[in-house]
């Protein structure tokens, strides 16, 4: 029986920038299992994993390369994890808390594991830049373009001053309004919620906002 039964996989939040939060190895449903034990646990990923829940989203979880053995899923891990860099040092994006490897930092990749990854064609496709991520991501960015399409703001009723721009009606709801009076008034069935109006931004808005990268 082949031991190639591992894979590396990444979290991913369609309302974000980053390309990913979270790379992890395993096999069979480790990548899933997450889901199912994040309120059991604490830490910074956990906590992201927790806050999408409850507000009714899933993240998206992609097996970047599978059919490893347990030493190559190991090496690749380490290396997306390079590649993105982590939230906690500095370096990155990633919530991961170790540099992969079984959570070892200083774990040495043998000759041959290498040599694997520098003829493997999936080597290299996922760094941040790289021209191939386009194609790669394509599904993810037709989303994070829907969502960037939805963008709307709280403004003044009377000046028309934009006080904030959302990306997502979840956002509202953190800030105490009620979703469905924005929703209502972003549809036109009400004039304002709570003293202000709400509406989509125009285009010229939109790419406004996008070039001030805050998007």
């Amino acid at each position: 029986m082949s031991n190639e039964v591992y894979y590396v996989y990444g979290y991913s939040d369609l309302q974000s920038c980053d390309p990913y939060f979270y790379i992890g190895k395993g096999k069979d449903s480790r990548s899933q299992d997450h889901l199912r034990d994040c309120y059991k646990k604490n830490t910074a990923f956990y906590k992201k994993l927790q806050s999408m829940l409850d507000y009714g989203t899933l993240p998206v979880i992609e097996i970047l390369i599978n059919n490893l053995s347990e030493e190559d899923a190991f090496a690749y891990e380490m290396y997306y994890i390079r590649q993105y860099g982590r939230r906690d040092n500095g370096t990155g994006c990633l919530l991961n808390l170790t540099d992969g490897g079984d959570g070892t930092s200083g774990r040495r990749c043998t000759e041959v594991t290498i040599i694997k990854m520098r003829q493997s064609p999936n080597s290299g496709q996922f760094k941040v830049g790289c021209p191939q991520s386009k194609e790669i991501l394509i599904k993810r960015d037709k989303a994070k373009l829907e969502a960037f399409e939805r963008l709307f703001c709280r403004h003044c009723l009377m000046s028309g001053k934009i006080y904030r721009i959302y990306k997502h009606i979840s956002d509202v709801v953190k800030e105490g309004f009620s979703s469905c009076h924005v929703c209502n008034v972003l549809k036109g069935r009400r004039r304002q919620s709570n003293g202000y109006g709400w509406r989509y931004l125009t285009d010229e808005e939109k790419f406004e906002y996008y070039n001030r990268k805050e998007y």
